[in-house]
């Protein structure tokens, strides 16, 4: 449901479905690849039990739809409540009536002259909630529904349409269309770019010049709002696509673009040269007279830009060094290249580097063990509060190489949590309704969790941990572990234009401030990143206080591909491989664990004349030496040579 209309709702007499016991309904089935009609099915079972949904009561009610959103409606009843309504339920209704005639009133929509006074009851009504899964819901139908509660409110399910409004009603006139994710009409996009009806996803034109919606079937049809720009951006450059495949090299690259080295420029066109040597002077005199670093770090050879938008697949973000395969374009402001692939076989080798690491002596002294994170078995696991777990698929993997989850369609394990330690894995906010896969996934390892005794609940805020774990009834609120894999700002959070480093580096220091008061004397606190992510938002100078001492962190490296075997997958925060079945950022990095030691103490000043201790931890200069080795990972030796030369 709307968490800004809701949230306030208590729920102390529903399941807990935050944590609780199951639930006495069918839950949630094994992932399967079925008819439309299986996976609506799986996609209701899954949230109802998220929510700890309960239904009202049998009778059906005959309401009307005041307003439609994209995946959800409210909707006014029009028959009186029956007897066997709960006071409590009641109460709540008449509470969350109340809400939403106040967001009415004070968000200036045409939807709040829908909501009046007449409105004595609203229920929300989810689009999964439709008996007809091909139907859709419009402001002005009467339709009959069953009542439920849950977690967030009172909803309607079952909902049948019993008769569509009058096409020219006042109703239908004023009421906003549905949103799917599309743009509504050509002046959704910037007038300035010309883009025709028809052209545009999501317009067809209709007689008389006007554009007609075409639903979409599926999320994955949908266009994020970052590439309605960029298609808008592309027809305001006037580009012109070149037929044929051309290798090259990333030479450099930012958050939002690289520069690619063609392998062999001479079987690019001449004019095609000729536009590439224009664009790279223009840049490397701009750099020359910004006093700026060099445009590709001085490279003289010519390079061509690429935009994130034209790589071939979502779940991709190119490294210095890798080889690539792409097709060129011209426009405007230059050349660039688009349909851009990575080499398989150059992932595998940096791959193969990355696991290099764990092989030597070094890389495993310098490693983050899982005893000492989250404790060994049978009778040595560690308190553990795991933050941000979207799906809670990292904390079920540690289960699994623990011993304490299951494998993979098995049923049996070796250890167990019972009486011996207390695992919380947690989130701020569960993934919505519209992202199908990640709620079928967050439902079944729900499940898997707590039928093994571990504690699980959204609500916790990693910046008040102490606040939110008492408030959702945790079961423990010290903690050996606390413990945060790949930390991100929330989804749709407002982020720094220039550079979201800053901002992480004082995100995470409210979150190890937080930990401090959840965590035991002797206990640590865990966040890891890639080793950039590391240098870049400047964890090694986080440095709390605790009881009149300084805890400086430790780094050490992480091995990922454990977790990888058993069902984790490393994602963007900000949802852009939402839909990747297989991302690959993640993996082409070195990962690091950085480490508050509650108990840490620092070392002793060195006499003099004596030999400086041994660094057992990872520093600054190791994450160097690393970035270079995997900068180099497939480059040919005969192109090495000039550089030990100058180096020599």
């Amino acid at each position: 449901m709307l968490n800004a209309t809701a949230n306030w709702i208590s729920c102390s007499h529903l399941h807990a479905a935050r944590g609780g016991p199951s639930l006495p309904f069918p839950i949630c089935a094994p992932l399967r690849v079925g008819n439309r009609m299986d996976d609506v099915e799986q996609r209701r079972s899954a949230r109802a039990y998220l929510d700890g949904r309960e239904l009202v009561s049998e009778t059906q009610y005959e309401c009307e739809v005041l307003f439609t959103g994209r995946g959800f409606s409210w909707v006014k009843l029009l028959d009186s409540l029956s007897d066997d309504v709960p006071e409590a339920v009641l109460k709540q209704l008449k509470e969350m009536t109340v809400a939403v005639k106040r967001k009415a009133q004070s968000n200036r929509r045409r939807w709040m002259a829908s909501v009046d006074a007449t409105s004595e009851y609203v229920v929300y009504v989810g689009t999964l909630d439709l008996s007809d899964p091909s139907a859709s819901l419009r402001t002005g139908q009467k339709v009959k529904l069953k009542l439920y509660a849950d977690c967030k409110g009172i909803g309607g399910c079952d909902v049948q349409i019993l008769e569509e409004p009058p096409q020219d009603s006042a109703v239908e006139k004023n009421a906003e269309p549905v949103p799917t994710g599309e743009s509504n009409t050509a002046e959704d996009i910037p007038k300035a770019v010309g883009l025709v009806p028809g052209l545009v996803p999501g317009l067809v034109p209709k007689p008389g010049g006007e554009e007609a919606r075409v639903p979409s079937t599926s999320a994955k049809d949908r266009k994020p709002g970052y590439m309605k720009q960029f298609i808008a951006k592309v027809a305001e450059e006037e580009r012109q696509v070149l037929e044929g495949w051309y290798e090259g090299e990333v030479i450099q690259r930012s958050k939002t673009y690289a520069w690619i080295k063609p392998l062999d420029s001479s079987s690019i066109p001449g004019d095609v040269q000729a536009k590439m040597q224009e664009m790279c002077d223009g840049f490397r005199k701009k750099a020359e007279d910004g006093l700026r670093r060099p445009f590709c770090g001085g490279i003289e050879e010519n390079v061509v830009y690429v935009a994130n938008p034209d790589l071939q697949s979502k779940g991709t973000i190119l490294s210095v060094g890798m080889k690539v395969t792409f097709k060129l374009y011209t426009d405007k402001k230059g050349v660039g290249g688009y349909e851009v692939e990575p080499s398989e076989e150059h992932i595998e080798k940096m791959l193969e580097m990355i696991r290099s690491n764990f092989e030597t002596e070094e890389g495993r002294q310098k490693a983050l063990s899982l005893a000492s994170a989250f404790g060994e078995g049978p009778d040595r696991f560690k308190d553990v509060l795991w933050i941000g777990e979207c799906t809670h698929a990292f904390s079920l993997a540690a289960g699994r190489l623990c011993g304490v989850m299951p494998f993979a369609g098995e049923t049996d394990h070796f250890n167990s949590l019972e009486g011996k330690a207390t695992w919380c894995s947690t989130e701020l906010k569960w993934p919505r309704q519209l992202e199908r896969n990640l709620e079928l996934q967050l439902a079944e390892n729900l499940k898997l969790l707590r039928s093994k005794g571990a504690w699980c609940s959204d609500g916790i805020d990693a910046h008040r941990l102490k606040l939110t774990l008492e408030k959702m009834k945790s079961p423990c609120t010290s903690f050996d572990t606390v413990f945060w894999m790949m930390p991100y700002v929330s989804d749709r959070q407002w982020r720094p234009p220039s550079s979201i480093a800053i901002m992480m580096h004082y995100y995470l220091v409210a979150f190890v401030q937080s930990a401090v008061s959840v965590c035991k004397e002797d206990g640590k606190i865990v966040v890891v990143v890639t080793s950039a992510q590391c240098l870049t938002w400047n964890l090694y100078n986080i440095k709390p206080e605790w009881n009149g001492k300084t805890l400086a962190p430790e780094v050490w490296w992480f091995d990922v591909s454990k977790f990888e075997k058993h069902g984790y997958q490393s994602r963007f925060g900000d949802g852009r491989d939402r839909y990747v079945n297989q991302p690959v950022f993640h993996r082409l990095c070195d990962m690091v664990a950085v480490c508050w030691r509650m108990d840490y103490e620092p070392p002793p000043e060195p006499e003099e004349g004596a030999n400086l201790p041994v660094l057992q931890s990872v520093t600054e200069e190791d994450i160097m030496a690393r970035k270079k080795l995997l900068e180099e990972v497939g480059r040919d030796k005969k192109e090495e040579a000039p550089q030990d030369a100058v180096q020599s």
